[in-house]
């Protein structure tokens, strides 16, 4: 083997050596880190995390809580709260800047794709949401149920907090009627907690709220 070609072989194990230092400095940088992709619409929005300047796509994060943001001219800033322990393996965040302005419903009216880009978003983020609580919670999947006696239904609050909704159905004539109708609530939300409970999920685990109305 000559000189020239043992220089050769010296650069490219150095550059070799180099590489496979960069890639392992990279997976560890990301060991023990939630990886994120991050979506934007407009994708010219100015993006935060914590503060810091960030670019829409896969990123990698510490677990724990962040605050993301998302502003653009014309557009009203918008703000999120994430946990890492509340994400699913997978997940995007989607950030869209509101268009709460007539300059932005304007803007966006000259620029369609653009819309049609944050209507798209807005689906694939309920979805989401819902395959998310629908993996936690399977009961909702059987809802909303509803017979003569109660009406149980959900809602998903800005925050992401799961309500069941249930509404009593009692019967009332009159002011003489009116004890039993107490009573008649009574048993018929217990019977919706009891259809709770034989599907699997524990009432307590929810924020409910109670809706009683007359028939």
């Amino acid at each position: 083997m000559n000189s020239s070609q043992k220089r050769l072989l010296i650069v490219a194990g150095m550059v070799i050596a180099v590489v496979l230092a960069l890639y392992a400095g990279l997976v560890i940088s990301r060991l023990g880190k939630f990886k994120l992709e991050v979506v934007a619409a407009p994708h010219d929005s100015i993006l935060t995390m914590d503060g810091q300047p960030l670019k829409e796509g896969v990123i990698y994060i510490a677990k724990g809580a962040h605050t993301f943001t998302a502003e653009r001219q014309y557009f009203e800033k918008v703000i999120k709260k994430v946990d890492t322990v509340d994400l699913e393996k997978g997940q995007k965040l989607y950030l869209m800047p509101s268009a709460s302005s007539e300059d932005a419903i304007k803007w966006l009216q000259e620029h369609p794709e653009v819309q049609q880009e944050r209507e798209a978003a807005a689906g694939a983020e309920q979805e989401q949401i819902a395959a998310k609580y629908l993996k936690r919670y399977p009961i909702l999947s059987k809802l909303p149920v509803e017979n003569l006696h109660y009406k149980i239904d959900y809602s998903i609050s800005n925050d992401q907090k799961v309500k069941l909704l249930i509404t009593t159905y009692g019967v009332i004539n009159g002011p003489a009627d009116y004890p039993t109708y107490l009573q008649q609530t009574k048993e018929y939300r217990q019977e919706a907690l009891d259809f709770i409970n034989e599907n699997g999920a524990k009432p307590s685990d929810f924020t409910i709220e109670y809706i009683p109305k007359i028939n």
